[in-house]
């Protein structure tokens, strides 16, 4: 037998290993882009250290792959100084959102990174300060909403409207983000207020709290839970590799009967 024989055999042999490896990767790799990790927190914003009064924003922390803006607060006046707690004034007296009053926050997932909400939810605790004797004041009523484009086009609601009865007490919400389903961009977050019968500057906070007395009930931290994972290529981007990946094992191929 040629050694050239041999060697094109040897080749031949080469090619196929690698072109067969190539293949196997990228097959894994599709597998392992498109399985889902535990739902885990992916930004959390410590209530237990705000104060609207000293801090008009809350910085929070995250996990990989995600950035997110601090928590501010639009078209409220500023809440009662009591630590621990993220609470505004005059939030609307009506009986249904003013969509100019609320506190906001945004997540965004980091370039080639996704966020998954499905199944996922935010978490958080609501509260009065009542700082008048006679009746509940200061937004007993709230909403979550999220957008994907800054509520340029889209206005989601991710719960139920979530009323409060008590005063002082810490109510503890949990808001499923599902209907935000799998974002590669920005969320923004806004958490409306309303049904503020006093609408008083000086009086009658309410807000967020992670706190000890005189607030009763348990308080919590803003958490937002979802799925962070690498961007799953379009399977028309697979199918394009994979068909110049043949063509290219096809055209070896026949070159070397050739030799």
């Amino acid at each position: 037998m040629k050694i050239s024989h041999i060697l094109s055999v040897d080749f031949r042999r080469t090619v196929n290993r690698m072109i067969w490896s190539s293949l196997g990767l990228m097959t894994v790799g599709l597998i392992g882009t498109t399985a889902l990790q535990a739902q885990s927190v992916i930004a959390t914003y410590d209530i237990s250290t705000a104060n609207a009064t000293t801090s008009a924003t809350v910085t929070p922390t995250t996990a990989s792959g995600v950035t997110a803006a601090s928590l501010s607060a639009s078209g409220v006046s500023v809440g009662s100084n009591l630590g621990g707690t993220y609470l505004w004034r005059v939030w609307g007296a009506t009986t249904s959102l003013d969509p100019t009053k609320f506190m906001s926050w945004s997540v965004t997932p980091t370039a080639g990174n996704q966020i998954d909400f499905t199944g996922a939810n935010a978490t958080f605790a609501l509260a009065f300060d009542w700082d008048s004797p006679a009746g509940l004041h200061g937004a007993e009523t709230w909403e979550l909403h999220g957008s994907t484009d800054n509520f340029a086009a889209s206005n989601i609601p991710l719960g139920s409207p979530m009323s409060l009865g008590t005063a002082l007490q810490q109510v503890q919400q949990s808001i499923p983000l599902g209907a935000l389903a799998t974002q590669t961009g920005t969320v923004t977050f806004r958490l409306y207020g309303y049904n503020d019968t006093k609408q008083s500057a000086s009086a009658d906070s309410a807000g967020l709290a992670n706190r000890g007395a005189p607030l009763t009930g348990t308080g919590a931290n803003l958490l937002i839970n979802g799925t962070v994972s690498a961007v799953v290529p379009e399977p028309s981007s697979y199918a394009a590799v994979f068909g110049a990946l043949a063509f290219g094992f096809v055209l070896i191929t026949r070159r070397l009967r050739k030799a």
